[in-house]
């Protein structure tokens, strides 16, 4: 039988800086969490020190959490392929989490974490960027996606996007 703070996963990817790694287990140990590889091998960065956390993001719909550190500011992100594997994850980062709280995250950003891992379990090598200021963002008039400045194409839908005029 399966100690119940242990959660093993099929297919669930754990991002942190911008590099995703397939994960295969998550063993809760007090405060902390170890996230392991399909093997059962310690993932890059993998221990989560749960009580170190400014916030814990969740979102249903995509099935993710999302580890925010408060000294370093590090996001780290579990995303999860079953809703079983889901739940399991969060009541153990809620069991184990103390005093931080476990809050909805936005949707949209969410969906953002599933289309990389989507990506990931395609093979396709990625790149995720930092936010940028809201009030300088731009969006594509066609999907609404945020892009980045001088891009001449959607890189969601394709859709040619307007130049500044200089």
């Amino acid at each position: 039988m399966e100690n119940k703070d242990t959660i093993t996963f099929t297919r669930a990817h754990y991002i942190v800086d911008g590099k995703p790694q397939n994960a295969g287990k998550a063993v809760f140990a007090g405060s902390a969490m170890l996230v392991m590889d399909p093997e059962g091998r310690p993932l890059d960065r993998g221990v989560v020190n749960l009580s170190d956390m400014y916030t814990i993001l969740y979102c249903d719909q995509i099935r993710n959490l999302s580890f925010i550190q408060k000294k370093t500011g590090t996001v780290s992100m579990l995303i999860l392929p079953s809703d079983g594997e889901y739940d399991r994850l969060k009541a153990g980062a809620k069991k184990h989490a103390g005093a931080v709280a476990l809050s909805r995250q936005n949707y949209k950003i969410a969906q953002y974490a599933r289309k990389i891992s989507d990506k990931v379990k395609d093979g396709v090598d990625i790149t995720v960027m930092d936010a940028v200021d809201e009030s300088k963002a731009l969006y594509c008039p066609e999907c609404g996606v945020q892009v980045e400045p001088g891009q001449q194409y959607c890189f969601e839908c394709g859709a040619e996007l307007p130049r500044k005029e200089a």
